[in-house]
C-alpha cells in the first residue's frame, strides 16, 4: 500500500511540474502576438497569404462598418491574431481523439513524448520564423501534435482513485494558472530588455521575439528530457489496495444496474457541457482585454495586474479548496458552484457597465474575483467528474485517454467559435448585450449538468 501510494504521488509531481514547464513555454507567445503580427505585416510584404488574410479581414471590417471604436490597423492585428488562435484550437478539436487513441494502444508515455518533439519542432519554427508563412507553419505544427494536457489527465486519471482524482486534476489547474501568470511577464521583461540571440542574426534567421522562441524551446527540451528519463509507465498502473479493489466491485454492480447505453450518454452529456461552457468562458476571456481598455481605460500593466489577479486567485482556491473539497463534496457541485459564479461574473458586467460614461473599477474587479472561482472549478473537476464516469464501467478503463481526448476535443471546438462569435457581438452590439448572453448561455450550461442523471454524483462522491 505504501509503495502505490508512493509511487502514485511521484508520478503526480512528475506530471504536475513537466506541464508547468509546457504551459510556460506556451505562454511565452501570448504577450507578444500583437506586436508580432504588426511586425510581419509591416516587413512581409511578399506573403500572398498573409495579403489574403488581410483582405477577409478588410472585407469583414466593412460588414461590421463604424460600430468600432477602434483604428483599422488595431482591428485587422486584433482579428487576425484571433484568427491564428482559433486556428490552433480548431487543430486541437481535429487531433486531440487521434491522440487519445495512441495513448491507450501504444501507451501514455511514448505518445506523451513523440507530442513533445512535434511541439519542439512548432517552437523551433516559430523561433526562426521570418515571414509570416513560416510562423503561420509553426502554429499549425503546434496545434497537431499538442497532447500534454489530455495525456497528463488520462496519466493522473492512471494513478488516481475516486477519494484522489480530483485532488490530482486540481494540479492541472494549477500549473494552467501560474503558468498563465508568470510566463506573459517572463516574456514581456525579455522584450522590454531586448534581448537578442546574435547566433541566430548570423545566420539570418534572427527577429525581434527570436529569444522568446529559443526559451520555450529550451524549456520544451527539458521537459522532454525529464519525462524520457523519469516517466513510468502508466496505462496498466496496479491499484492493490483493499479500499480499491471493494471501489471497483462496489462500481461494477452500479453499472450492471445501468442501463447499457446510459454511460456513453453521460460522457457525451459532459462533453457537450465542456464544449458550451468553454465556447462562454473563452469568449469572455478574450474580449475583456477589449472591456478593459475601452470603458474602463486600464493600459497595459494594469490589464496585466488584471489577469495576474485573476490567476492568482484561481491558484488559491484550486490549491486550498478543490483539493480538500472536491471529493468529499462531489465534483459535480464543484462544476456547478463554478457555473454560478460564472453567471454572477457576466450578470455584474451586463447590469454595472454605463452605456456611455467611465465606470467604477470595482465592476471588473467584482467581476474577476467571481470569473476566478469559475476557472478554478470548473474545468479541473468536470474533468475529473468525465473520468470517474469513465471508470465506472471496465470494459471503459482502457479507453481513458480516448475519452479524455474526445473531452478535449469538445472544449477546443468551443474554444475556437467563442472568441470570433464574443467579438462580434461585443463590436457589433456592444458588452453589455454580449454579457447578458453571456449570463443566460452560462446559465443553461448550469441547468444542463444539474439536471443530469444522480448517478453521476453517488460514483464521483467518496462514501
Amino acid at each position: 500500500m505504501a509503495a502505490a501510494q508512493k509511487s502514485a504521488k511521484y508520478v503526480l509531481t512528475l506530471m504536475f511540474f513537466s506541464l508547468l514547464i509546457d504551459l510556460f513555454a506556451f505562454t511565452l507567445i501570448l504577450p507578444i502576438y500583437p506586436a508580432m503580427i504588426d511586425y510581419y505585416i509591416t516587413t512581409d510584404t511578399s506573403s500572398t497569404l498573409l495579403k489574403q488574410i488581410l483582405q477577409l479581414i478588410v472585407n469583414f471590417e466593412e460588414f461590421l462598418g463604424t460600430k468600432i471604436n477602434m483604428t483599422s490597423t488595431k482591428l485587422r492585428v486584433t482579428l487576425l491574431g484571433g484568427l491564428l488562435g482559433s486556428t490552433f484550437s480548431l487543430c486541437q478539436f481535429l487531433v486531440a481523439p487521434f491522440w487519445g487513441r495512441l495513448g491507450d494502444k501504444f501507451g501514455r508515455r511514448t505518445v506523451l513524448l513523440i507530442s513533445i518533439i512535434g511541439n519542439l519542432a512548432s517552437n523551433v519554427l516559430w523561433m526562426i520564423s521570418k515571414n509570416f508563412n513560416f510562423f503561420v507553419l509553426s502554429r499549425l505544427i503546434g496545434g497537431l501534435t499538442e497532447a500534454n494536457v489530455q495525456l497528463t489527465n488520462a496519466i493522473i486519471s492512471d494513478v488516481t482513485d475516486s477519494k484522489t482524482r480530483s485532488k490530482g486534476m486540481a494540479l492541472v489547474g494549477i500549473a494552467f494558472s501560474i503558468a498563465f501568470t508568470l510566463g506573459p511577464s517572463i516574456c514581456g521583461y525579455l522584450i522590454f530588455k531586448g534581448v537578442r540571440v546574435p547566433q541566430l542574426d548570423l545566420l539570418g534567421f534572427e527577429t525581434p521575439y527570436s529569444a522568446a522562441g529559443l526559451l520555450a524551446s529550451i524549456l520544451i527540451i527539458i521537459e522532454f528530457i525529464l519525462l524520457a528519463i523519469l516517466l513510468p509507465e502508466t496505462l496498466n498502473f496496479k491499484k492493490s489496495t483493499t479500499e480499491d479493489n471493494k471501489k471497483n466491485e462496489t462500481l461494477k454492480v452500479k453499472e450492471s444496474e445501468k442501463p447499457k447505453d446510459d454511460l456513453s450518454s453521460n460522457i457525451q452529456q459532459l462533453n457537450i457541457v465542456h464544449l458550451f461552457y468553454l465556447f462562454l468562458f473563452s469568449g469572455m476571456e478574450f474580449t475583456l482585454p477589449f472591456l478593459a481598455h475601452d470603458l474602463f481605460k486600464f493600459n497595459e500593466m494594469e490589464q496585466g495586474k488584471m489577469f495576474g489577479l485573476m490567476g492568482t486567485i484561481s491558484s488559491l482556491i484550486q490549491g486550498g479548496y478543490v483539493r480538500r473539497f472536491a471529493s468529499k463534496k462531489g465534483e459535480k457541485k464543484l462544476v456547478l458552484e463554478g457555473l454560478l459564479c460564472g453567471v454572477l461574473g457576466l450578470l455584474s458586467l451586463a447590469v454595472f457597465i454605463p452605456t456611455q460614461n467611465k465606470p467604477s473599477n470595482w465592476v471588473i474587479w467584482t467581476a474577476i474575483i467571481f470569473l476566478s472561482y469559475t476557472s478554478a472549478t470548473v474545468i479541473s473537476c468536470l474533468t475529473a467528474l468525465l473520468s470517474l464516469v469513465a471508470d465506472s464501467c471496465h470494459k471503459h478503463y482502457q479507453i481513458k485517454a480516448t475519452v479524455l481526448g474526445n473531452f478535449r476535443s469538445y472544449g477546443q471546438l468551443g474554444r475556437c467559435l467563442g472568441p470570433v462569435i464574443a467579438c462580434s457581438i461585443y463590436w457589433l452590439f456592444g458588452p453589455k448585450i454580449l454579457y447578458y448572453f453571456g449570463a443566460l448561455g452560462m446559465a443553461l450550461t448550469y441547468f444542463a449538468l444539474f439536471k443530469m442523471p444522480n448517478h453521476i454524483k453517488k460514483i464521483t462522491k467518496t462514501e
